[in-house]
């Protein structure tokens, strides 16, 4: 008589191996501190490196390296530093709660904001632009570094306030973002800084007017690049502003 099969499901054997293989390489970050192996981590990076080409494995690796970051883990700072390290590489917008709440973590806050600031998605972009609204420490230049490098034209209204800072740093962040964010609004910003600084261009801002006038060119705004670069020429910088002016009207980036 034959027996109905067994309504149980079996395991997958590939995702049992994949099981295996993920708490052996995870397992190592629990007891890694400063004097500890780095070779006991080597798994682990072979891991990411196996897994990236693959969405599946990708997902699955990058949710348990968030899960670590978690309070419950108790991770020591090197340790956090590293799966930011390697959440920057294959993260995504579920790695995104996890880093957004290490953003404030006096150790490894940094390595947080550059693993966000790598991530090419917009609830990773949305956590460094909320950061960045409410930071009131000297966060706020690396996050304005990070929101230039995303190039958010979200962002150039709270730039551009900064640009009046009394912490020269964050002032002097906020204007290179602008220049990198480069857009119309991005270049009112700076003329109005440029008018505000008494005639005087410091080199920060002059680089941000420079690389702005060439975005503006590029991106078929010459009215835009055309009018920042008389705002800036008008102050009367140094020679070769001028001269890096001049080359921005005529390529662009």
């Amino acid at each position: 008589m034959e027996h109905p099969a067994s309504s149980t499901p079996s395991q997958d054997p590939a995702s049992t191996t994949d099981d295996a293989a993920l708490d052996a390489a995870i397992g190592p970050l629990r007891q890694y501190n400063v004097g500890s192996a780095r070779g006991t981590l080597v798994p682990l990076d072979e891991l990411v490196a196996r897994w990236s080409p693959d969405p599946a494995r990708r997902q699955r690796l990058a949710a348990r390296l968030a899960d670590c970051l978690r309070p419950g883990h108790a991770l020591s700072a090197v340790a956090r530093e590293f799966v930011c390290g390697r959440l920057a590489v294959i993260g995504s917008d579920e790695s995104v709660d996890a880093l957004e709440a290490m953003l404030a973590d006096p150790d490894a806050g940094e390595a947080a904001r550059m693993a966000l600031t790598a991530i090419a998605d917009e609830a990773a972009l949305a956590a460094l632009r909320k950061a960045a609204q409410t930071a009131t420490d000297a966060r706020r230049a690396g996050l304005f570094q990070s929101l230039g490098a995303r190039r958010d034209a979200r962002s150039v209204d709270l730039l551009a306030r900064a640009l009046d800072d009394a912490d020269s740093t964050v002032a002097a962040a906020a204007a290179w973002a602008l220049g990198e964010i480069g857009n119309g609004a991005a270049g009112k910003a700076l003329r109005k800084a440029i008018g505000r600084a008494a005639g005087h261009v410091g080199p920060v801002l002059a680089d941000a007017c420079v690389r702005c006038v060439e975005s503006l060119k590029a991106a078929g705004e010459p009215g835009d690049a055309a009018s920042l670069k008389r705002a800036v020429e008008d102050a009367q910088p140094p020679r070769h502003v001028r001269d890096a002016l001049s080359r921005a009207v005529t390529s662009g980036r």
